[in-house]
């Protein structure tokens, strides 16, 4: 799944490298078992693929550059060259940025760990890695993009803004104002009189003619009564998530930087309710893009949308209170949402890597909020229903909260706060229901 996350998480690094008098200067040194042409070969489209992603420029010096690190390496005791050494070099020749791509044999098949340092504070900003073969100009090709997209993606540091898009301008236009019609008088009501009683005809009490008074019969309204009732019902919702949805990172050591994914998006569902609960099951479809957010470039939207589908599952408590024929009532639970399918771009998210499934980016909510029960007839009512949920980060944003961690402390010596993204939203809920007591209104 690591492009899926290379995709998720490619906004949260937006922005580390844009200079404003136009982009860094970028070399690549490779180390690793492979002879001298392959490494040649490596480094040419790493750096070829880095120039491509519009993030920065090749040095003009760059032959120069590792010729310089190969004689460096070659009088050093242990014949390798730490990034103090590199990033001393890059200040040499002009460069601000050097990628060092570390290649090892692993079962068969190349690993390839890459990271870029800056040269003025000789400390990793983004790193990235990926496995394949090395048998073919093709594997090449693929291998290096798999790198350089992981470690845009898979494990940030501090954000990278692409190009700015001038801002929409909205077009001002008369506002129209329709005027409203003046009210028309109504003709008063005719209240017919009622009829006299002929006092020919005298009046008996029911008790004088041997009779057993009744009281009054009153049809009944359509209002709720306080006894236990059960019933069941059909309807659909609309609902956001504006957190860090399925799989969001944050760092407040980075000055509150993250990277997010958001969604709206809407389903239907169906529930069972005994008066003081609710089951309730249902579908959502959700579609939004990732995001990310920092200081310093503010809020970053990607261009492409992904698309989500859950299976819900919630258990709602709820207190009702009937005020003049309704039910309002007061509601807390919990949601638990599986995802069922999920896709970027019209592909499967997951398609470039096997480390997660689908269900690596489940939830569970935490649910609140309040409900309106209004009768329609003796069997019939109208559910309308608003909750707030809170979500937990999934498995897939802990383990990637882990790992940027891991990372960063194996090449920086610190530890890190980066953390799976609580999520937050909002449901709205429309239901028709059905009372299976329908004495109980």
């Amino acid at each position: 799944m690591k492009m899926a996350v290379a995709l998720l998480v490619a906004l949260f690094c937006t922005g580390l490298f844009a200079q404003p008098d136009g982009l860094p200067k970028i070399a690549v040194y490779v180390t690793g078992n492979l002879n001298e042409s392959e490494s040649q070969a490596l480094g040419t489209e790493m750096l070829n693929g880095l120039v491509r992603s519009g993030r920065f420029t090749a040095a003009e010096r760059s032959a120069e550059f590792m010729a310089e690190i190969a004689q460096v390496q070659a009088i050093q005791p242990s014949g390798s060259v730490d990034d103090g050494q590199i990033s001393r070099l890059g200040k040499q020749f002009g460069v601000q940025f050097v990628c060092i791509a570390g290649v090892a044999g692993t079962f068969g098949s190349h690993q390839v760990s890459a990271r870029i340092v800056d040269v003025e504070t000789a400390k990793a900003r983004l790193i990235g890695r990926a496995s394949g073969q090395l048998n073919s100009a093709h594997a090449l090709e693929t291998l290096t993009a798999h790198v350089i997209n992981s470690m845009f993606g898979g494990s940030p540091i501090l954000p990278i803004p692409p190009p700015q898009a001038a801002p929409l301008q909205p077009q001002a236009g008369p506002i129209r104002v329709a005027q409203a019609m003046p009210p028309q008088p109504q003709p008063t009501p005719v209240q017919p009189e009622p009829a006299p009683v002929p006092e020919s005809i005298p009046t008996r009490a029911a008790s004088d003619l041997g009779m057993q008074e009744e009281p009054m019969q009153v049809a009944d309204e359509k209002t709720y009564d306080s006894d236990f009732r059960m019933s069941i019902g059909l309807g659909g919702f609309f609902a956001g998530d504006f957190g860090g949805g399925a799989a969001g990172i944050s760092s407040k050591e980075f000055k509150g930087t993250y990277s997010a994914m958001p969604w709206i998006g809407g389903g239907a569902n169906a529930f069972f309710d005994a008066s003081y609960a609710e089951i309730g099951v249902g579908f959502t479809f959700a579609s939004g893009k990732f995001v990310s957010k920092d200081p310093e470039y503010g809020k970053q939207e990607d261009d492409e949308e992904y698309s989500l589908m859950y299976l819900n599952l919630s258990l709602l408590g709820k207190y009702p209170i009937y005020l003049d024929g309704l039910s309002i009532w007061p509601a807390a639970g919990i949601e638990y949402a599986l995802c069922i399918s999920g896709e970027y771009d019209g592909r499967d998210l997951f398609m470039y890597n096997t480390r997660y499934t689908i269900s690596d980016i489940n939830q569970l909510w935490i649910k609140f909020g309040i409900g309106m029960d209004t009768p329609l007839n003796n069997v019939v009512f109208l559910r309308t229903k608003l909750l707030y949920g809170i979500g937990f980060g999934s498995k897939l944003a802990k383990n990637e909260a882990r790992m940027v961690n891991d990372d960063i402390k194996e090449y920086t010596g610190r530890k890190g706060d980066v953390k799976a993204v609580l999520s937050h939203g909002l449901q709205l809920g429309i239901s028709i229901g059905f009372n299976l007591n329908s004495n109980s209104w």
